[in-house]
């Protein structure tokens, strides 16, 4: 016969650890002031109250992030286009722009706080997943194998069987049945009759630490990206050169571009022929696409957008050539009729903008193929000179010489360096592995008794895990196939009850 109950459940409780000889006592060193301060922090971040904080924290700041609006960081590292930034943002957040600003709001995932955050979880992570370890192994290796009486009666998940068998050999047959289920069986030397301690999966409740370890290289991956990264939109006039930066020596050179259609005008292709210098020997040349990034030591140049420039020529007083090349035309005027680029003239501190009308609009007051030219000092609020530029006929404005030559395309390339990549791949990969062994592997655990009765054997099944459908599937079809012990040669499994745990 077989007896299923679902009571309420007492388990640890019931659960008494094999007896052990008492060691000789001995009085215990006291710590040294470095240790008990180490003690004491280790005691602080595997504190679940701060952990919990630290989490709630890492989440506010994650969501300031991503609600407000994270200025590029090539253009936090330009002072004034950085300032031209924030006048941008003015009429979306009003007066909070400075506050925001003050805070390091709009730049959230690099500001320090952000930073100390991320390093404070992953101390905690650490701290909690150590305080852990010793509970696990001691779980895994040297589990409880003895359970008192009143632990059959009220587990949650129980059954108890009556065979026809001698104690001896429904143990022997528990053995087996539970070994050609996979299951580690061991001895309970403790209590009245046979006690069997059984599980499956011991190794699988590890897959946490996995998991816990997978969130720290996320992290450091976060860490490593934001602090040894950058990631740059360069715009790059056909024919022209463009040093990247970041002490990386490299020097980016498109020698042509071309843009391609569906007939009915959807964008079909967009390519850039770009060649790569290393402190000026060439080592790498390749058709960069949105999707086929030109990679180098780590540097990734992805095809982003493109436009046009105006080709430009500023000479000195002396007529000593300072400036030739494309400026591209990147930016948009607040009315959207013109279009607008600006350098900084070699040597000074004098900007160059050159404004043309936008493509497809007629409505500017500049002509087509011509440009309006300023000349301005930060700070100052009008500009130095602003004259008309036709293409071809030079203006002098505040000693220099400026010539419009012609107009050309430029690309868009965004350039990357992103070292903490790899570890956030490591990272994902690690979580995956973490809570595949631990959701799809759960630890099985099962306490048999066995006891004679009048006219057989009494076999008493209970466990102490969380109760599924899948495990409670599993425990009814073992106490059928226990309930079968005696009436057939070999006792075998019945398959069509037997679910996998």
């Amino acid at each position: 016969m077989t007896d299923t109950h679902t009571r309420p459940e007492i388990l640890d409780d019931d659960l008494e650890p094999l007896p052990a000889e008492p060691a000789p006592r001995r009085s215990r060193r006291q710590d040294t002031p470095v240790e008990a301060f180490f003690h004491r922090v280790f005691a602080f971040f595997h504190n679940k109250k701060v952990g919990l904080l630290l989490i709630l924290a890492m989440a506010v700041f994650t969501l300031v992030g991503a609600l407000i609006a994270q200025v590029p960081a090539d253009i936090r590292a330009d002072p004034e286009s950085y300032a031209d930034w924030l006048g941008a943002q003015r009429p979306k957040y009003g007066g909070w722009v400075p506050i925001l600003d003050a805070v390091g709001a709009f730049s959230t995932f690099s500001s320090w706080w952000f930073k100390l955050t991320s390093v404070l979880l992953g101390l905690s992570i650490v701290a909690c997943t150590l305080h852990r370890l010793p509970g696990m192994w001691q779980k895994a290796t040297r589990p409880h194998l003895h359970v008192t009486e009143p632990f059959f009666d009220h587990a949650k998940i129980r059954e108890t069987v009556v065979v026809p068998t001698s104690p001896q050999e429904t143990v022997a047959h528990l053995r087996d049945l539970l070994g050609r289920r996979r299951y580690r069986v061991l001895d309970d030397p403790k209590g009245a009759g046979y006690g069997l301690y059984a599980d499956r999966y011991r190794w699988m409740p590890f897959g946490t630490v996995i998991a816990h370890a997978s969130f720290v290289v996320l992290l450091v991956g976060m860490l490593v990206s934001a602090n040894t990264g950058f990631s740059e939109n360069v715009p790059v006039t056909v024919g022209g050169k463009v040093d990247v930066g970041h002490d990386t020596g490299l020097t980016v050179e498109v020698k042509g571009f071309s843009d391609t259609y569906h007939p009915d005008g959807r964008p079909l292709d967009y390519v850039s022929d770009v060649v790569l210098y290393d402190d000026g020997a060439q080592v790498a040349r390749q058709d960069v696409r949105v999707n086929t990034p030109l990679r180098h030591e780590g540097v990734a140049i992805h095809q982003s957008w493109f436009g046009t420039s105006a080709v430009v020529t500023v000479t000195d007083a002396n007529g000593r050539r300072v400036f030739s090349d494309g400026i591209p035309l990147q930016y948009t005027s607040d009315d959207e009729q013109h279009s607008i680029g600006r350098v900084t003239v070699p040597g000074t501190d004098l900007e160059l903008y050159i404004v043309t009308p936008a493509s497809g609009q007629v409505q500017s007051d500049i002509p087509a193929g011509q440009a309006q030219m300023e000349l301005q000092k930060p700070g100052v609020d009008r500009p130095l000179a602003s004259e008309r530029l036709v293409p071809g006929d030079p203006v002098t404005a505040e000693g220099y010489t400026v010539t419009l030559d012609r107009e050309a395309k430029f690309t868009g390339l965004m350039i990357k360096k992103d070292p903490g990549a790899i570890w956030v791949w490591i990272g994902s990969a690690l979580m995956m592995i973490g809570l595949i062994t631990t959701m799809g592997f759960t630890h099985r655990r099962v306490w048999v008794r066995v006891d004679p009765v009048e006219g057989g054997t009494r076999v008493r099944a209970a466990t102490s895990d969380k109760s599924d459908v899948t495990f409670r599937n599993w425990f009814r079809g073992f106490a059928d196939d226990v309930a079968r012990l005696g009436t057939t040669p070999t006792p075998t499994a019945r398959h069509d009850h037997e679910t996998r745990v």
